[in-house]
C-alpha cells in the first residue's frame, strides 16, 4: 500500500511536505442556491463536502497577535486556531472544517482569515474560529 501522499485523489495538487500535517480534516462549503427557510422566519445554512472532502493539516492554537484587527480603539479577534494545509482553491471565508482531536472529540472550525504565503499557491494558513456546541 502506498503512503497517503501518493493517493490518486491528490494528483495534480502542489507538492508540499507532509511533515507537520498530523490531523485529518473534512472541508465543507455552503450548498449553492438560496438559503433554506427554517420555518420560524429565519434561514438554515446547509453544507456539502468539498472535492476532495478531506485533507491532512496542522492545527494549532492561534498566536494572539496574528489575525488581530483594530476595532473602535480596541483589538478584536475571533480567531482561535491556525490551520495549515496544502493550497486548495475551493476554500473561502464560508468554509467549515471538522476534525477529531487527540481526545476523540469532534470539533468544528469556521474560516475567518486566509493567507497564501508568498502567493505561491503551495499552502494555505487559515485563521479559524471554533464553534462550541
Amino acid at each position: 500500500m502506498s503512503p497517503w501522499w501518493h493517493d490518486p485523489s491528490l494528483q495534480g495538487r502542489p507538492k508540499v511536505s507532509p511533515a507537520g500535517f498530523t490531523h485529518w480534516i473534512l472541508l465543507f462549503n455552503p450548498t449553492p442556491g438560496p438559503p433554506q427557510p427554517d420555518g420560524e422566519g429565519g434561514y438554515v445554512d446547509t453544507f456539502q463536502p468539498c472535492t476532495p472532502p478531506g485533507d491532512w493539516a496542522s492545527i494549532d492554537p492561534a498566536p494572539s497577535n496574528n489575525f488581530e484587527r483594530a476595532l473602535a480603539g480596541t483589538v478584536a479577534s475571533s480567531v482561535t486556531h491556525e490551520v495549515g494545509l496544502r493550497y486548495r482553491p475551493d476554500i473561502d471565508m464560508r468554509t467549515q472544517i471538522t476534525f477529531v482531536d487527540r481526545t476523540g472529540r469532534s470539533r468544528k472550525l469556521w474560516v475567518r482569515a486566509i493567507e497564501n504565503p508568498r502567493q505561491g499557491e503551495e499552502r494555505l494558513v487559515l485563521g479559524c474560529e471554533e464553534k462550541l456546541n
